[in-house]
């Protein structure tokens, strides 16, 4: 296949890739925030998010914890880990 003849969208295709791109925006501006996750869009809360612990610092996650998201539908990878946890000390109670 010549370059060329690749990344020819139908008017049908980009409006769907708009759409999409509206709603994110949208759930942005209403405290959240969307990750690809393994297959799977996620949605968490931004402010839940501040306070996630990186996994490159694996001794200060807290893994009794794990952030709630929404399923925001399939993609086909994100190349990104599945799971978020809370730092360390931040959950104070059940």
């Amino acid at each position: 296949m010549k370059y060329s003849k690749t990344g020819q969208f139908t008017a049908n295709q980009e409006k769907l890739c708009k759409e999409i791109a509206i709603r994110i925006s949208k759930l942005r501006k209403s405290g959240c925030c969307v990750f690809g996750k393994g297959d799977k869009l996620r949605v968490y809360k931004t402010k839940d998010m501040e306070h996630a612990q990186p996994l490159d610092i694996s001794t200060g996650s807290d893994y009794k914890h794990a952030l709630k998201c929404l399923n925001a539908g399939s993609i086909n990878d994100s190349g990104a880990d599945d799971s978020e946890y809370f730092e360390k000390g931040y959950i104070t109670e059940e």
